[in-house]
């Protein structure tokens, strides 16, 4: 035998949506005062999440309608690395090493190192995508964009200058700074130019 205690019994209620309504509901986020406001501001608000949003989902949707029909072993094999040591450090701010997680995780090295050979097909497409709109539309990472970059960095890491930061890289990230660096200008740059050439439905 057991005891159950019924603290109350909620009833539903049918919302009708008012004007009033909305004034109520939306008066910490929005703050509307008609359902034709609140409809007009969440068409506009999702507008502009499209449009921010709109550089990224185009070069995902180039990516994933483009075929190659041989991927260079020698970007296969550095995404593979760069993505494990990524792995590995992450395990390693856990306490963990790849054999505790292949039990954790209750797989093996054999699975895990297939889903790096997706993984690192995935990256290697994206940068062959990469090259391929930068060449065809001419765009350069500059001298200036590449300071700029990096002194933001050196903030973001609370580095003390650029050698530091470099350092860390090298040997916590496993990572070249300035292909790191040269990288993400040039896949904000494509981005950019995407979400310039995108027509928002």
């Amino acid at each position: 035998d057991f005891t159950v205690k019924l603290n109350y019994i909620k009833e539903a209620k049918e919302v009708k949506v008012t004007d009033a309504w909305i004034k109520k509901v939306t008066k910490d986020n929005g703050n509307y005062k008609t359902l034709d406001e609140f409809n007009k501001g969440t068409k506009e608000s999702l507008i502009e999440q499209k449009k921010e949003s709109a550089g990224s989902t185009a070069f995902s949707t180039l990516c994933k309608n483009t075929t190659v029909t041989k991927y260079p072993d020698s970007l296969l094999k550095k995404y593979k690395q760069d993505i494990k040591s990524q792995f590995e450090l992450q395990l390693k701010m856990y306490g963990m090493t790849m054999e505790q997680y292949y039990t954790q995780a209750k797989t093996t090295e054999a699975k895990f190192n297939e889903e790096l050979d997706k993984a690192a097909k995935e990256q290697t497409l994206r940068q062959l995508v990469t090259e391929t709109l930068s060449a065809k539309e001419k765009i350069t990472v500059s001298v200036e964009d590449k300071k700029k970059e990096i002194k933001s960095l050196i903030t973001s890491y609370n580095a003390k200058d650029e050698t530091e930061l470099r350092k860390t890289f090298k040997e916590t990230y496993k990572t070249d700074l300035d292909e790191y660096v040269n990288d993400t200008i040039m896949t904000e740059k494509i981005s950019a130019l995407l979400k310039s050439k995108a027509k928002i439905i």
